[in-house]
């Protein structure tokens, strides 16, 4: 089963009105076991803008990162897998290859609960670019609420 629940965002940085949002995000659940589910956090990117994943090529790139808040009722199995078409372009200014997603990609993180939990609160942290040039890293953090 999978369902759409409640997000609750906060930006912690970039929060001008004039500060474009060229990323918004989803997260979903889905229940894959007894005690097994994966969450789902969805990156929607608008033309041009794109974000790095998790693991950078180059220094001076803000890798995306998501971190869960500790929690003694679930553990997380590995690191979030990615799921989107990456691309991988040469860089004229930094004379190496960059990558990035530039439309959508999915981070899926797979949880075993041990304890029904309240709810789960993680962060992400990503960093919004064009070939102009990129925002300040984004901060965002969310709580998941599991069936």
């Amino acid at each position: 089963m999978q369902k759409s629940i409640s997000v609750v965002l906060k930006s912690i940085f970039g929060k001008s009105k004039k500060t474009p949002k060229p990323i918004t995000w989803e997260i979903k659940t889905k229940k894959t076991g007894f005690n097994t589910y994966e969450i789902h956090i969805i990156a929607f990117v608008s033309h041009p803008w794109w974000i790095y994943p998790q693991e950078s090529t180059r220094d001076g790139i803000f890798p995306t990162a998501i971190k869960f808040e500790e929690n003694t009722f679930l553990s997380l199995i590995g690191k979030p897998q990615e799921i989107g078409v990456l691309k991988e372009v040469y860089d004229e200014t930094s004379k190496t290859k960059i990558r990035f997603y530039a439309s959508a990609v999915i981070f899926v993180q797979e949880i075993i609960v041990y304890r029904q939990p309240e709810l789960l609160t993680a962060k992400i942290i990503f960093t919004a670019c064009t070939a102009k040039g990129c925002l300040n890293p984004q901060e965002m953090e969310f709580k998941i609420e599991l069936d």
